[in-house]
């Protein structure tokens, strides 16, 4: 696993906790919880405009939830790391793609499909 992989993982795991304070305590003053924001306090005073201010977090709670399914989607995803595929002048693979044919090498640089006969 690469450190690009365990950096995605980690940052996925944080905000999937961020987003269940969010959803099921979003009065708190821990994670991403709005309970550090005056605003928040004000609003449970008017009804109407504590559903919106609600509304909004959940909107943000269900904005990150779609960012971490897309990372996940991104490390289920195959990752092809793509080269230039070159034969060496005395017909070996090439190093980068070991696993090349050599006709296959050949045919991609427009050279005669064999390898180079050695006298």
């Amino acid at each position: 696993m690469s450190i690009l992989s365990i950096t995605i993982v980690a940052f996925a795991v944080l905000e999937t906790l961020n987003v269940t304070t969010l959803y099921f305590q979003p009065g708190t003053r821990f994670g991403n919880g709005v309970g550090v924001l005056n605003a928040w306090g004000k609003s449970k005073t008017d009804p109407d405009l504590h559903q919106f201010v609600r509304y909004l977090v959940f909107w943000v709670a269900g904005t990150k939830l779609i960012f971490i399914t897309l990372l996940l989607v991104i490390l289920r995803s195959p990752i092809t790391v793509t080269s230039s595929v070159r034969a060496t002048s005395d017909g070996r693979k090439d190093q980068y793609c070991p696993n090349v044919p050599r006709s296959l090498a050949y045919r991609s640089q427009g050279l005669n499909t064999s390898p180079p006969t050695t006298t």
